[in-house]
């Protein structure tokens, strides 16, 4: 590609363990031209015991619970986009963090290709 794209790897890469999920977002960035962004995003269960129970009734397929680390992993290489992981809610408000007290939601996370 000689144009700068947009990468969207919206609720697909908890399908994956995060090494295969970083594996696959290298990939596309790698035939990505400079200034591409690469953005991702991933359900989140900070409560282990909803997220065990999820996966005993998503007969369809394995799941992984993957955290801010793990969004984070999958960038690498690339510039963050402010306000980096966060909660996508917040991530599109542009104030950032995760919310306390919530059992599942979103998190989301933007990277560009340096230029």
């Amino acid at each position: 590609m000689t144009q700068p794209t947009a990468i969207i790897l919206a609720a697909v890469l908890h399908f994956l363990p995060a090494r295969s999920a970083a594996a696959v977002c290298a990939g596309y960035v790698s035939r990505a031209a400079r200034g591409s962004w690469l953005i991702v995003s991933c359900g989140h269960y900070p409560d282990e015991e909803l997220a065990a129970r999820l996966q005993q009734t998503a007969t369809h397929a394995r799941f992984w619970n993957h955290d801010a680390a793990d969004l984070a992993s999958f960038l690498a290489g690339l510039e963050p986009v402010a306000p980096g992981v966060c909660e996508a809610r917040k991530w599109i408000a542009g104030t950032g963090g995760v919310p306390s007290g919530k059992n599942a939601y979103a998190l989301a996370a933007v990277g560009a290709k340096p230029q």
